[in-house]
C-alpha cells in the first residue's frame, strides 16, 4: 500500500503510487505502472494523502483528475493570478482558483493540466512560474504560426492524394510543395516526418508514390535527373565562368561550338582543365 503522488520524471509529471523513504530522507522509492523506481525525493511535487492498495485505484485517481481538468480554464487562472503572482506553490493555487474547500485530487488535476500546455504556466523547482504577458503573447503566436502550418501542410497532402492543385499557390503552400517535391526527389535529405504520420508504407516506397503522384500532378516529370539532384551536381554555370567566356577574344571563338542550349553532363571534377 502507498500513496498517490505527483513526480517529475523526464521532465513531465507523472502519477505514482511513493513506497518508501531512504533513511536519510534525500530519495524515494515509488511505483510506476509495474517499475518500480529510485527517485529524488525532491522530484515528488505533490502528495495527495490517498491511499492505493492497487494499480487499478491508480488509474482510477487518474481518470478522475482528467473529468476534473475538462472544467479547468487556464487561461482565466493566469488572468487571476498574474497582476500579483510571480511564483505560486501547488496548494496556494488550488485555494484561488477552487476555494478553500479545495482537494488534493483537484489540485493534482490542475497541476496535470498545466503540464500537458505550457502557455501560462511553467515549473520552478516545487513551484508554479506565472508567465508574463509578452511570453503568453509570443507562446501564442508560435502555436498559431504552428497550426497554420500544419493547416496548410495537409491541404497540400490533400491536393496530392487527390491529384489536383488549385492554383495559384500562396508563399506558405509553395514551400510545403517545394519541400514534399525535394523528399520525392532526395528522399533521406529531407525531413518525412510529415509524411509518415498517417501512412505506413516505408521510406522509399512512400518517396516513390509522391514521385508518381506529383508526376500525374505535372509538378515533376518522368525524366526528372534524380541522380544529378541527389549527386548535387551544377545545373547552372557560375557566374565567373560565364563571365570568363563572354571575355574569349573573338578569334578563339571562331572554333567553338555554342551548344549552351543544351543539357550537357560530365564526369570532370571541378578541377579537370
Amino acid at each position: 500500500m502507498g500513496e498517490i503522488v505527483l513526480v517529475h520524471l523526464n521532465k513531465k509529471l507523472t502519477l505514482c503510487e511513493h513506497l518508501s523513504d531512504s533513511d536519510n530522507g534525500k530519495s524515494s522509492l515509488v511505483r510506476r505502472v509495474k517499475k518500480t523506481l529510485k527517485i529524488p525525493s525532491k522530484s515528488i511535487f505533490l502528495k495527495t494523502h490517498v491511499e492505493i492498495s492497487s494499480y487499478d485505484q491508480l488509474i482510477e485517481f487518474n481518470l478522475a483528475c482528467s473529468k476534473i481538468s475538462h472544467h479547468i480554464n487556464l487561461n482565466e487562472i493566469w488572468e487571476l493570478l498574474s497582476p500579483k503572482y510571480q511564483t505560486i506553490t501547488a496548494e496556494e493555487m488550488g485555494i484561488i482558483y477552487f476555494g478553500k474547500e479545495s482537494t488534493l485530487t483537484q489540485i493534482a488535476a490542475l497541476m496535470l493540466l498545466i503540464d500537458t500546455d505550457k502557455t501560462y504556466f511553467s515549473y520552478k523547482k516545487n513551484k508554479i512560474q506565472i508567465a508574463t504577458a509578452d511570453d503568453v503573447k509570443s507562446i501564442l503566436e508560435k502555436q498559431y504560426q504552428a497550426q497554420q502550418k500544419k493547416e496548410t501542410e495537409q491541404k497540400i497532402l490533400d491536393f496530392i492524394e487527390h491529384e489536383k492543385i488549385e492554383y495559384p499557390l500562396n508563399e506558405s503552400e509553395s514551400e510545403i510543395l517545394n519541400h514534399i517535391k525535394n523528399f520525392a526527389t532526395q528522399g533521406r535529405e529531407y525531413v518525412v516526418d510529415l509524411f509518415k504520420k498517417n501512412n505506413p508504407l516505408k521510406e522509399t516506397q512512400l518517396q516513390k508514390q509522391l514521385f508518381q503522384k506529383l508526376v500525374k500532378l505535372g509538378s515533376l516529370t518522368d525524366d526528372y535527373p534524380l541522380e544529378v539532384v541527389k549527386s548535387k551536381i551544377p545545373k547552372k554555370f557560375k557566374k565567373l565562368t560565364l563571365a570568363e567566356v563572354r571575355n574569349l577574344s573573338p578569334d578563339y571563338n571562331e572554333h567553338l561550338l555554342d551548344l549552351s542550349n543544351l543539357k550537357t553532363y560530365t564526369i570532370d571534377d571541378a578541377n579537370t582543365k
